[in-house]
């Protein structure tokens, strides 16, 4: 997202002949925040969905195996029930302060100056998987360019966000990861959990996560894996605005690029049950799966916090406090998204330059949070001449500031998932 400085001569009547003034600007630095460029954190890794037909005939149905073993492949069984057999990306957190787990993952409170070992194993599934009757390769060949992408962008003193918890790159072991040569072990140190929802990361399990010998295991039945919310490394930028004299209210500009694009995916919702793709194969009918390429819905979360510009009476500088609210932002086009917020200072104090720095919350932060959490989702469709949203804040050492923007209250479960990727039971 970027920030703009916006303005509107919206002054609260202090005396009965009082004058307002307004003013606006655009900042030079710190304009955009976002996370992004995500790192598998032992996520698993699934192939692309496709239905493989095994159609009834008089003698053997499949004489070579091979239409099973590409079942198998893909889900994990031979009759194509559950989500997808999940490989590993062989890369992940195996250890916090040096100590591993020995369940699948684990969530670890953290602070400041704790390290984790981040581990890309220099390992592969082996030709003679499912007897060679499917090759991996493609698996192999996905996983070992996501590793080399990982290991180029994790070099000493690159900042990462885990949660919201920021840690920096402080050694590794090798200079580059190169496949045959060995694993790549990097170590990085927390240095900021005070914009966390909740100062925690996840690790995982080494042996069985980040170097088995095949696959992690198969989601049938409701059995647990590493799944893609599970704290990611990602890149991170927080933008931050300064009044730059005293003033009553400071409204923000925000442009915003929301979306995710498919190229090629399953198109789940058309899927048939294990128990339909059955009957169809009893019945002779060869299915093909339809594929996905168009751009969807995606939703980016952020907070605000302020502080009073300048120094206390120590000389150091105000500490930042949240603003209780989370907004949102959803779009589902490569298009650009304008809207505002309009933020009313404390009208019990004289007219005060304030700092705000806005912080975006990645998945892995909102993954405690129920789907009844709530948050402020921004219009773009509606208009700054009528607001739709305004409400009164407590932020406790500076007093009561008011919230104004066009948009509506939403909950978690409203904008948590796509029904791209939703089957329909038929």
């Amino acid at each position: 997202m970027l920030l703009m400085m916006m303005f509107s001569c919206a002054k609260p009547v202090r005396g009965e002949f009082e004058k307002g003034f307004c003013h606006s600007f655009s900042p030079s630095n710190n304009l955009q925040f976002g996370v992004f460029a995500p790192i598998a954190n032992g996520n698993a890794y699934r192939v692309n969905w496709r239905n493989v037909s095994i159609l009834s005939r008089s003698g053997p149905d499949d004489p070579s195996g091979r239409l099973k073993a590409e079942r198998e492949k893909i889900c994990g069984n031979d009759d194509m029930d559950g989500a997808g057999r999940n490989y590993s990306r062989r890369m992940g957190i195996i250890s916090h302060n040096g100590s591993t787990t020995n369940e699948l993952t684990e969530v670890k409170t953290v602070a400041v100056n704790d390290e984790i070992f981040f581990l890309i194993s220099d390992t592969s599934i082996p030709k003679n998987y499912l007897d060679e009757k499917v090759t991996a390769e493609d698996i192999n060949s996905e996983i070992e360019s996501q590793q080399l992408a990982a290991d180029d962008a994790m070099q000493v003193g690159e900042l990462f966000s885990i949660g919201s918890t920021v840690w920096q790159v402080i050694r590794r072991d090798l200079d580059q990861f190169k496949p045959g040569k060995g694993d790549q072990g990097i170590t990085l140190k927390c240095i900021d959990v005070d914009d966390a929802f909740q100062p925690i990361i996840g690790i995982v399990n080494g042996p069985k996560v980040v170097h088995p010998t095949t696959h992690i295991n198969d989601s049938e039945g409701g059995t647990p894996s590493v799944g893609e919310g599970f704290f990611p490394i990602m890149r991170f930028a927080r933008g931050s605005i300064r009044n730059s004299r005293a003033c009553d209210v400071t409204e923000v500009g925000l442009k915003s690029v929301v979306f995710q694009r498919l190229n090629g995916i399953c198109n789940f919702m058309s899927l048939p049950s294990s128990r339909q793709l059955s009957e169809f194969d009893e019945d002779q009918v060869q299915l093909s799966s339809g594929t996905i390429s168009s751009h969807i819905n995606r939703s980016s979360i952020f907070t605000i916090y302020v502080r009073q510009a300048g120094l206390d009476e120590s000389g150091n500088e105000f500490s930042y406090e949240q603003i209780p609210l989370d907004f949102v932002v959803t779009g589902n086009k490569p298009i650009a998204q304008y809207n505002f917020i309009r933020i009313h200072h404390p009208l019990a104090k004289s007219p005060a330059e304030y700092e705000y720095k806005f912080v975006p919350r990645s998945g892995a932060d909102l993954r405690s949070r129920s789907d009844e959490t709530t948050y402020i989702k921004l219009n773009a469709a509606a208009t700054a001449v009528r607001p739709t949203f305004g409400q009164s804040v407590e932020v406790p050492s500076y007093g009561t500031f008011k919230i104004v923007t066009t948009g509506e209250i939403v909950s978690k479960g409203s904008i948590r998932a796509n029904k791209e990727f939703l089957i329909t039971l038929r």
